[in-house]
């Protein structure tokens, strides 16, 4: 984990770190059938869709701006 937070930052990691849960409720839907309530999947859209909308707007600010 130290070396992981050493390579991509503190504040990266801990982006990275909220995406854990979501890994371990699709893992144990597939693997051992239990199956979460529809709101419970609705925060997990609401996650995954806010880390993949901070990352879009976090890329497009640090590409160089074409002149005029």
């Amino acid at each position: 984990m130290f070396y992981g937070i050493s390579l991509i930052g503190s504040f990266q990691w801990s982006l990275f770190a909220k995406v854990e849960p979501i890994f371990t409720s699709i893992f144990s839907m597939i693997l051992l059938k239990e199956f979460l309530a529809p709101p419970q999947y609705a925060g997990i859209a609401l996650v995954l869709g806010s880390l993949a909308a901070y990352q879009i707007v976090r890329q497009r600010q640090s590409r160089p701006q074409k002149p005029s």
